[in-house]
């Protein structure tokens, strides 16, 4: 009877004591199978490695990012035209409270005391070493060379916490290869792009292009330029993507900026809903 009791006891300990086993249990968080073309991995990052992690904290209220556009982009809408600042962008779209304290708690408990919040309020950026790194996500970091000779750091996989699937997006340096590299021969065999067109269009200096052209552009030229739409944007781009006129008016108020982009492997949609929320603004 005894036996059976502390058994019995045992297996209860267990019931009460599983659900906080459960709450640090890792799950893989992403995971790349192979290496991209013409790299190689090289050898495992040293362990004082300094690395600059950079946590994507999911966002809020994004289901509404479709209405929140077409309120201040639709012609017939009252809000036409009222474009949003960058502050009122971050604070609709900013994490949870929750968010912010689950992957902070989760930080400090391995000794990441020090760490930032961006000021659109979606990412958490704290220089860490590899071994910290490692021992946080659970996985490997190695050095990867380019046939070019260019140097990347990353892993195959890591993971974090169950607890936290929910609340992190995702998490750099890790599985993604998003160094830009330059590609010699690939651009010379393409017919060039003429941004002489455009330089006398609008405020911009006479040495930059301003975004945008005016009157009609012979047919062939449109053709090559749309060519190099898949390496760079340019106003033909634009106008070919969206079927907007050559002297497409703009909204009273508004200046016209040209907007580069970021990889697109770190290009998130809150960045994207952030330009086009704000671009009165800009």
């Amino acid at each position: 009877m005894r036996f059976s009791i502390l058994v019995l006891s045992a297996f209860v300990a267990g019931a009460v004591a599983a659900p906080a086993a459960n709450t640090k249990r890792h799950v893989i968080h992403e995971k790349r199978i192979g290496v991209p073309a013409n790299w190689r991995r090289n050898a495992k990052l040293h362990p004082d490695s300094k690395l600059p992690m950079r946590i994507a904290l999911t966002q809020s209220n994004l289901e509404k990012a479709d209405e929140f556009l077409m309120d201040v982009s639709h012609p017939t809408s009252p809000n036409f035209g009222r474009h949003w600042t960058a502050t009122q962008v971050a604070e609709m779209f900013a994490p949870s409270r929750d968010t912010v304290a689950a992957v902070a708690d989760w930080l400090a408990e391995n000794g990441v005391t020090q760490y930032s919040q961006s000021q659109s309020l979606n990412w958490i950026n704290a220089d860490v070493t590899a071994s910290t790194a490692e021992r946080l996500l659970q996985t490997e970091y190695f050095e990867y060379i380019h046939e070019s000779g260019k140097s990347h750091v990353a892993c195959e996989e890591y993971s974090i916490p169950a607890h936290l699937s929910d609340h992190i997006d995702f998490i750099t340096p890790t599985v993604h290869f998003d160094a830009k590299l330059n590609q010699p021969g690939k651009r010379s065999t393409d017919p060039p792009v003429q941004p002489a067109k455009a330089k006398s269009i609008g405020s911009a200096s006479s040495n930059i292009a301003a975004p945008k052209t005016d009157g009609e552009i012979p047919f062939s030229e449109i053709i090559s330029e749309l060519k190099q739409c898949d390496e760079y944007i340019t106003p033909d781009c634009l106008r070919a993507l969206y079927l907007f006129p050559p002297s497409f008016p703009e909204h009273p108020g508004s200046e016209s900026s040209l907007i580069i982009f970021p990889s697109l492997v770190t290009l998130s949609l809150p960045l994207l809903i952030h330009f086009l929320l704000c671009v009165g603004k800009i």
